[in-house]
């Protein structure tokens, strides 16, 4: 081969280097720029709703539901004896429990009065023991951080990169909310045929058994609360009883927009941390246990998750630094108000002087799914990708109240 020839190719193959370098550098920031103007379309359209959160909020906090004083007595071991647990949240076969297999055949309920006698009189109901929800009174609040499964899972973030831990946060164990809530349910509605007093005992035993699932800082667990909520309200009226004063309806409409909301807000205010162009900082104040926020401190924001797609800076890469320094306090503070001091090792960056580990994952099989957060530019199209697709719109049941 001619020396002419080996420079044409050497260079030919420089060149397609470096182009395949100075493409991936325009992709990231055009990825980087229109996860920006989508993320910030979003938190525009959806600032039309910030009033209506904040009478939300105000009237879920004035209401006094959710406010415990304290959280020294831990409901976890008692629970956990009782309650199934779901050891991988994402997993697609998971056994039944018996009493979401019950109530399913009853599922109409709450307006059919028929289906609510054929469901107060089967024996089936009384085949469950409940015993242990009178004791639930002794706690004030339930905290799954100190189980056995989710602490396994929290030991190993140190030593996660930021796409490993994605995969874990995802897939974590946790308690089935809805069997604590059946349960819970079926309890209440063994006393049909038991004197008002006994009755009276057992609303009061629910609404406690609501209050310590709302203490759990999960969506899912914020929202069961609220159910459980709602199926007092509703036995209260078959039982002719009436029902705690303030509790109504209307308010559980609130809580649910309310907590179900709050995702979106965190994501809204790690985009962009400076109030005066950030209408959603005017709801930061009321980003409290009490308006039901803990359910938006547990899905810890995109930019701290994805922060070894965003850090170090290579040359030509946008700075992130100052955004996930902000993010990084925006959900400590968040974690911490909401007992979820476990978590922080999530907004921690790797430690280097661990090994680093890459645990199995049903949730992330993806081929080279270990490596994307190592490749420079094409990192962040990455997370452009997964920040903009992975997250949804928490704001729908706004949306659909003033559509």
């Amino acid at each position: 081969m001619s020396r002419l020839l080996k420079r044409i190719l050497v260079g030919t193959s420089l060149t397609g280097f470096l182009l395949a370098i100075a493409g991936f550098i325009i992709g990231s920031h055009v990825s980087v720029n229109n996860m920006e103007k989508k993320i910030g379309g979003m938190r525009d359209e959806y600032s039309r709703h910030i009033q209506m959160m904040i009478e939300d909020a105000e009237a879920v906090r004035a209401s006094k539901l959710f406010n415990s004083a304290t959280r020294e007595r831990n409901a976890l071991p008692l629970v956990s004896k009782h309650v199934a647990w779901d050891l991988n949240a994402r997993s697609a076969e998971k056994e039944v429990p018996g009493s979401t297999l019950l109530l399913r055949q009853y599922a109409n309920w709450t307006s059919d009065a028929e289906i609510f006698k054929r469901m107060i009189a089967d024996p089936k109901l009384h085949t469950f023991d409940t015993a242990w929800i009178r004791e639930l009174g002794q706690f004030d609040h339930l905290s799954l951080t100190q189980s056995m499964n989710i602490a396994k899972s929290l030991n190993l973030v140190p030593q996660l990169s930021s796409v490993h831990r994605i995969s874990l946060h995802a897939s974590m164990a946790t308690l089935d909310v809805t069997d604590y809530s059946n349960q819970v349910l079926i309890h209440l509605l063994k006393t049909h045929a038991k004197s008002n007093g006994e009755k009276r005992a057992a609303l009061k035993e629910l609404a406690h058994a609501a209050s310590l699932l709302q203490s759990v800082p999960l969506l899912t667990a914020q929202m069961a609360a609220i159910g459980l909520i709602r199926r007092e309200i509703a036995v209260s009226e078959k039982f002719r009883i009436p029902a705690r004063i303030g509790l109504t309806m209307e308010l559980t409409d609130r809580m649910k927009r309310l907590a179900f909301a709050w995702p979106s807000v965190v994501l809204y205010l790690e985009f962009d941390s400076n109030p005066a162009t950030n209408p959603f900082w005017k709801l930061q104040p009321l980003m409290t246990p009490e308006t039901l926020a803990c359910g938006g401190a547990e899905t810890i924001g995109p930019n701290v998750m994805f922060s070894d797609f965003l850090e170090p800076q290579w040359p030509f890469e946008p700075s992130f630094t100052e955004r996930l320094r902000k993010s990084r306090e925006l959900s400590s503070t968040l974690l911490k108000e909401c007992g979820l001091n476990a978590y922080l090792v999530f907004t921690e960056a790797r430690n280097k002087d661990l090994p680093e580990v890459e645990p199995s994952s049903e949730w992330l099989d993806a081929p080279g799914s270990g490596i994307y957060h190592r490749l420079p530019y094409f990192r962040r199209i990455v997370a452009a990708i997964l920040t903009t697709v992975a997250v949804p719109n928490y704001m729908r049941l706004y949306d659909e109240k003033t559509n």
